[in-house]
């Protein structure tokens, strides 16, 4: 083969190779955007109602890039008690998991903040946010509580200090005895803490007997300088007269936990969420709902990104009311 036949054949197949190149790039290009565009808006508006944006503060119009594509270009008007710098943020941690980024500048003297949403180094969506400050988030109250079935160790309670929240510690013991054993681990500890006495769990249709819970509560009292218990007093049950009053003169602290939503140790992922979700829901409803997690590595995990959600919702940790009155 002479050297003029080779240079064409090497020509030919650079020719090839570069067609090739040109559709594949394509092709994964419009792919890109075409996965993009049904993510970046599910996700977009995930976060929006994260934040307990109302509808109608949300709208889009049409940009037209080009003949084979278009974007949304949304116009935000967040609360004003709402950063647009902290909405950025988590927006874009949420697209960073889905492979996309953002970038965002501030117009002056307005300072209206423009979000561009960026895929394959393609603008998909852009984001007008402005402060409205006709209108603030509601603030509602809920309660978290991390209740530990053994001694608690050092390392659980210095990452829930860590997290900076008024969230109680509840110890599940069987006796005065362990209660006194298990205090000691709480000594640095800055969080409320209850007790949850094995014996008196409830269980639907249990018979609640109040006897029975003072004489227990009476020796947790004689172990620890500020004793609060949790109960589980069925609605069904009607204390006697003067019940609550016999807690209150010794100094014991009373937390109804009938209606908290439990998280246990045999709970994974998908029911944390599940339990986390409705009880998000319930606080944003108003109804000042409490949740006890078990104290575990990987529940403490999650619950550090469930704080975030709830913050986004204008959630408000506050201590669990207590039905005595003392605290």
């Amino acid at each position: 083969m002479d050297n003029s036949l080779k240079k064409k054949l090497v020509a030919c197949l650079l020719g090839i190779a570069c067609i090739f190149c040109i559709l594949l790039l394509s092709t994964n290009r419009e792919s890109a955007r075409t996965v993009s565009s049904a993510q970046v808006d599910s996700l977009l508006l995930k976060e929006l109602s994260a934040f307990n944006i109302p509808s109608h503060k949300v709208r889009w119009n049409r940009v037209d890039v080009d003949s084979n594509f278009f974007r949304k270009d949304y116009h935000v008007r967040l609360p004003g008690n709402v950063s647009r710098t902290w909405f950025h943020s988590e927006l874009s941690k949420k697209l960073h998991d889905a492979n996309m980024k953002t970038w965002a500048k501030v117009d002056i003297p307005e300072q209206d903040m423009k979000i561009y949403v960026l895929n394959d180094n393609t603008i998909i969506r852009s984001l007008n946010v402005e402060t409205d400050t006709s209108y603030y988030r509601q603030i509602h109250p809920a309660v978290v509580m991390v209740y530990f079935d053994r001694a608690p160790d050092e390392q659980l309670l210095n990452q829930i200090n860590t997290f900076d929240e008024p969230i109680s510690l509840v110890l599940r013991v069987r006796s005065a005895d362990q209660a006194e054993a298990w205090i000691e681990h709480l000594d640095k500890s800055r969080h409320n803490f209850y007790f949850w006495m094995t014996d008196d769990d409830y269980y639907p249709g249990a018979d609640f007997n109040g006897s029975r819970f003072l004489q227990r509560s009476l020796s947790i009292a004689e172990v620890s300088s500020r004793p609060g218990l949790l109960f589980f007093q069925p609605v069904s049950a009607k204390p006697d007269p003067g019940f609550f009053e016999k807690f209150a003169k010794r100094n014991i602290s009373l937390v109804q936990a009938r209606d908290a939503s439990i998280i246990s140790h045999k709970d994974g992922k998908f029911e944390f969420d599940q339990v986390f979700s409705s009880f998000l829901k319930d606080a944003q409803h108003g109804r000042h709902p409490v949740t006890m997690i078990y104290a575990s590595k990987e529940n403490m995990e999650w619950l550090a990104n469930g704080l975030i959600e709830l913050k986004k919702g204008g959630i408000w940790l506050t201590r669990p009311n207590l039905v005595n009155g003392k605290e």
